[in-house]
């Protein structure tokens, strides 16, 4: 499979809120030895980023912004494990970054983290 079709599934996955069809993107794409950033940034976050406008607008809310996290958070845990060591010696600084437990903003938070963390 192309990696293009790899990566719209990944878009498709996070937009339709299915955790499966992303669990399964992200291990084809593994399988495939396509590089799992290019996955992250070409599927994954804009997704994500089509989620974020729609809530913004009002059109899907708190629940639905929490499902399409989960699918998201479920394929950076197949993917993470497989990005370059190296990024470590691209490290440009240390962030702090927290929430109340249990709060709402904890998922957006645990998602910031992430992409700042394979940002170096």
């Amino acid at each position: 499979m192309k990696k293009e079709e790899i990566f719209k599934n990944l878009f498709d996955a996070v937009v339709e809120m299915n955790e499966q069809k992303g669990k399964d993107a992200a291990t084809l794409l593994i399988k495939e030895n396509y590089n799992p950033l290019e996955g992250i940034e070409n599927g994954l976050s804009k997704g994500m980023k089509v989620i974020g406008e729609k809530f913004n607008k009002l059109e899907i809310y708190l629940p639905e912004l929490m499902m399409a996290s989960r699918v998201f958070n479920s394929a950076m845990t197949i993917l993470k494990p497989h990005i370059s060591s190296d990024s470590k010696s691209t490290q440009k600084g240390t962030v702090l970054i927290g929430t109340v437990k249990g709060d709402i903003h904890q998922i957006g938070k645990d998602i910031v983290a992430m992409l700042l963390e394979i940002g170096g």
